[in-house]
């Protein structure tokens, strides 16, 4: 790949390195939390009884209103 002068070649790897950086950012405990959450209440929404169902719900409000990610249960 010719990249012209070596200005091109350093905007070129600083391009990639932020890339590369995004990709690999470790996953914060917020969203270990909210995955967490959202699955129980994802599991009880789907299989659970009527109760379970009404508490899947109640679980997924609460985790819109903290986390403001609004993944609808049954997804």
């Amino acid at each position: 790949m010719d990249y012209g002068n070596t200005g091109d070649m350093r905007l070129f790897a600083v391009m990639n390195f932020y890339y590369i950086d995004y990709l690999c950012r470790p996953i914060t405990i917020a969203v270990v939390i909210f995955l967490f959450w959202w699955r129980l209440a994802n599991e009880m929404y789907i299989y659970g009884s009527k109760k379970q169902k009404k508490t899947g719900l109640w679980i997924n409000r609460k985790l819109n209103s903290k986390f403001g990610i609004d993944i609808e249960l049954g997804a």
